[in-house]
């Protein structure tokens, strides 16, 4: 069978989707059962990766700006007799553009369309005419959690059988770091406290940052020994409101902002944290958590969406509407804390990318 797939989010600078789409790569790279078939990664710019692909992987770059990218690809797809199916992880214009039952689309999250007000116009408005054609003409859709096949059966009204979950996991690069000198280069290179919370994820309304800061307000007020949030992350939709929470409250000297940092120090970052606090009002899935329960950090994480099926019983779990319950699970954490620790250690192990990519891979050739 000859597969093609979307790979575009791998290339700049990765977030949760391009690092999804990057290491389902990797993983299916390294499938025994991958190698009875052919695989082409249609991109729109060079693609570099830290693993080699096999020779049954090849990539093919198509060089125009997104809209005729997603035209060009359909048309290719439509015609062409080459490719049995395409995979699409990211985007929705393709499979809503060719034939019934060529493609198998990814549904991450249903964002744009239960949380509009909060989410990029332009993506709100591309989702909003491609999402139902193309989850409708697919072949099989995959929701990355439990909580996403339930949004897409109640309000896309798929009927159930056609969708399946493959959920994802944290690439294996987060882990305990034991080399000092490295946590104290990265922690002078953020100049970072010695404890502090941490939030890492795009900035944007969805994520809830603005009662986080507020929470840390409360919990300063509380005589906490934790008195610094650091945030890691790129700017995205609606930030503006963020920094002017961190105004209000006078915390301008306690909230760190890092914007987009590499991976390898995203890593040492988890494992200096005190406790890692991810209080987004919806998730598709959430990879940050088990990022950070990998490196052995505690974890607080809302208790809405797909949120408690991924962190189990090995975090905090808050209301992220109610700003005095993530106060009491950031100081809750702290009582807790070797406790989470290995929690945390035990449900990170239940994901891995070697099972995910498995898994898609069945679904794909079934």
């Amino acid at each position: 069978m000859t597969i093609a797939a979307d790979i575009r989010a791998t290339n700049g600078k990765k977030t949760g989707k391009g690092w999804m789409v990057y290491s389902l790569v990797e993983a299916m790279t390294k499938l025994q059962e991958a190698l009875k078939h052919k695989f082409v990664l249609y991109t729109d710019k060079k693609t570099e990766f830290d693993f080699k692909l096999p020779n049954n992987f090849s990539v093919h770059c198509v060089y125009f700006p997104s809209v005729i990218w997603h035209f060009i690809v359909a048309f290719k797809l439509y015609f062409t007799k080459e490719v049995d199916v395409y995979l699409s992880p990211t985007s929705f214009i393709v499979p809503a553009l060719t034939k019934k039952k060529k493609c198998i689309v990814v549904v991450n999250d249903l964002v744009s369309l239960l949380f509009p007000e909060g989410h990029n116009k332009r993506a709100v408005l591309l989702e909003g005419l491609f999402m139902k054609p193309a989850v409708r003409k697919a072949r099989h859709i995959i929701a990355i959690s439990q909580s996403t096949k339930n949004d897409v059966y109640r309000h896309l009204k798929i009927a159930w059988g056609k969708t399946y979950i493959a959920q994802i996991a944290a690439n294996e690069i987060f882990k305990v770091v034991k080399d000092e000198r490295l946590k104290d280069k990265i922690k002078s290179k953020y100049k970072l406290p010695d404890n502090f919370f941490l939030f890492v994820g795009t900035l944007e309304p969805r994520k809830n940052i603005e009662r986080l800061v507020a929470a840390l307000k409360y919990v300063q007020n509380r005589g906490c020994g934790v008195k610094k949030l650091v945030i890691v992350g790129k700017k995205g939709w609606g930030y503006g409101e963020i920094f002017q929470e961190v105004r209000r409250f006078g915390l301008e000297k306690d909230v760190i902002f890092t914007d987009y940092i590499s991976e390898k120090d995203l890593v040492v970052i988890y494992n200096l944290a005190t406790t890692f606090v991810f209080p987004s009002l919806y998730e598709g899935f959430g990879i940050p958590p088990l990022e950070a329960m990998k490196c052995g950090c505690p974890v607080v994480a809302s208790k809405v969406a797909s949120v408690p099926e991924v962190v189990g019983d090995a975090a905090i779990l808050v209301d992220p509407k109610i700003i005095r319950d993530i106060a009491r699970g950031m100081l809750e954490s702290i009582e807790r804390h070797d406790l989470l620790i290995k929690l945390g250690f035990a449900q990170s192990e239940k994901f891995s990318w070697e099972h995910t990519a498995e898994r898609f891979l069945n679904i794909i050739t079934e």
